[in-house]
């Protein structure tokens, strides 16, 4: 029997507009767990993201599609909330805050994205994402992925 198809979205910067958050964020140093509580939390106030569309789209047509975000666990209802207020239905919301220093980004992504697809017993046939270094790891593991916008381009304001 086929696996069922299912499409994936990062949430921040990708399927939510988190432009307004970027400024919190010290890239020159390690932030704590803390802190990215706090800045998960602050998801609330996003507006909607380049993939945004294509999450209407999923759900005006009933095809099965979740989210995989690094964001922290303590904003589940938050992140519930914001897909309620616009009424998307996502498969499942997969948020995986158990980062580890020895993986890069997109290392951590594509391995989330294959438990993902054993745990669930489908095929993620594409996904969406806002780093660079996820897109080149996910098709490594032959997940095909397209790069809404590059995160860490130099370019910062290419949302809107």
């Amino acid at each position: 029997m086929a696996k069922l198809k299912v499409v994936s979205t990062d949430f921040d910067s990708t399927l939510s507009d988190s432009r307004h958050r970027q400024g919190m964020i010290d890239r020159s140093v390690e932030l704590p767990t803390s802190f990215w509580d706090k800045y998960s939390m602050e998801a609330r106030w996003d507006d909607n993201g380049p993939a945004y569309a294509v999450a209407r789209a999923m759900t005006d047509m009933d095809i099965p599609w979740i989210i995989v975000s690094g964001r922290s666990e303590c904003a589940r209802q938050v992140s519930w909330e914001w897909l309620r207020e616009r009424d998307l239905r996502p498969w499942g919301l997969f948020l995986c805050d158990d980062r580890h220093e020895y993986m890069s980004h997109g290392e951590w992504k594509a391995t989330r994205l294959l438990e993902i697809q054993k745990q669930l017993d489908c095929e993620i046939v594409l996904h969406y994402d806002d780093v660079s270094d996820v897109k080149v790891e996910a098709e490594k593991v032959g997940i095909p992925t397209v790069l809404v916008h590059d995160v860490d381009s130099p370019i910062k304001d290419v949302l809107g």
